[in-house]
């Protein structure tokens, strides 16, 4: 686990919870989480990649994997995201399959959120899978909402934001985020001090992000192999975790 600043507190909440990536399953740490208690849900859950992909003499560089199984955690469960947001006090952010826009959008209004607008991730130079014979793969749909009075850093901002996808070294989870959109993302919803909620961290990034830009976090990754890979990159990262909790 990633520690943080030390005499971090909130009402409600055990203080070795905060700033750590946990190896646990969410729906077991959202009971360690108080109701109304964070300031923005952000995550990326699997959703729709279990699959043996038909991808014989096709170039699709050295990351690119051709066989993923995630399980039940891929298929739609609208569970764990009701759970989550109970815990929130203000913005709720999923990154979702095409065809679960609609479910997510209802969930939200159902749960007293304002379904705001579908964010959409653009990649400059997607994947060439089955270029000939379909489109290609070159954006990623994030549902967002919010309480009534939830902070909006934004102006004019636009809906779809571009980032080229992670390569190389620094791309070590098969459906990673590039850490400038989530940064983008944090920024618009939350202030300094705010607490950032992630279920599903996979790589890290959202940690990395939060701690990057002086914001409190809880990650939960049920996988140990990429929980702990996360925690390396968060500690490679140079600035300090040195910021207080916002009431």
């Amino acid at each position: 686990m990633v520690d943080g600043k030390e005499g971090i507190k909130i009402d409600g909440f055990e203080e070795i919870f905060l700033n750590k990536i946990h190896n646990l399953d969410c729906k077991i740490g959202f009971k360690k989480i108080p109701d109304n208690s964070v300031d923005l849900l952000l995550t990326d859950p699997p959703y729709g990649i279990s699959r043996t992909l038909n991808c014989d003499g096709q170039r699709l560089g050295t990351t690119a994997k051709l066989s993923f199984d995630f399980g039940k955690w891929d298929e739609f469960n609208h569970e764990w995201f009701e759970e989550a947001l109970k815990k929130v006090r203000g913005w709720a952010i999923t990154f979702c399959a095409k065809k679960d826009i609609g479910n997510l959008w209802n969930i939200l209004e159902k749960n007293g959120f304002i379904a705001i607008d579908v964010l959409v991730w653009q990649k400059p130079d997607p994947v060439p899978l089955n270029g000939k014979s379909k489109f290609l793969n070159a954006w990623e749909a994030a549902v967002m909402g919010k309480r009534g009075g939830a902070h909006w850093g934004g102006y004019c901002t636009h809906n779809i934001i571009k980032y080229q996808a992670p390569k190389g070294k620094t791309r070590i989870h098969p459906t990673q985020k590039p850490l400038g959109l989530i940064k983008d993302l944090i920024e618009l919803t939350t202030k300094e001090g705010d607490l950032v909620l992630d279920p599903f961290m996979g790589s890290g990034t959202t940690a990395l992000a939060c701690k990057q830009l002086s914001r409190n976090f809880v990650g939960f990754e049920i996988n140990k192999e990429y929980c702990q890979m996360a925690e390396e990159r968060l500690n490679q990262t140079e600035k300090p975790h040195t910021i207080s909790l916002t009431q």
